[in-house]
């Protein structure tokens, strides 16, 4: 989980980056300066690369165990069915069907 945290770090920081260097792009094209294919290449270069690692890193995250997360909350460690099937329904409209007494 560090490293896909990690990732996203670094994804932000690239896309500060390539913010700074479009607005370079763009004062160089404004001026008619010789460089500015350089500029806009190098742009858009980490443009992609810091798109690439926030989308890796989201996908990282979205895809490990919730129940494995080292931030659990170490005063309620369990939750009864209960109480899951309740948050469940009041914070994402899905009804947990309880087979034992639904029938």
């Amino acid at each position: 989980m560090r490293f896909a945290k990690a990732l996203g770090l670094w994804g932000y920081i690239t896309l500060l980056a390539a913010i700074a260097l479009v607005v370079l792009w763009i004062g160089m094209a404004a001026s008619d300066h010789p460089d500015t294919m350089w500029a806009g290449t190098a742009a858009a270069v980490v443009l992609i690369v810091s798109l690439v690692s926030l989308t890796a890193s989201r996908r990282m995250l979205v895809h490990q165990d919730p129940d494995s997360r080292p931030e659990q909350d170490p005063l309620q460690p369990a939750v009864t069915d209960e109480e899951a099937a309740e948050y469940e329904a009041h914070y994402h409209g899905r009804h947990i069907r309880d087979d034992d007494t639904d029938h």
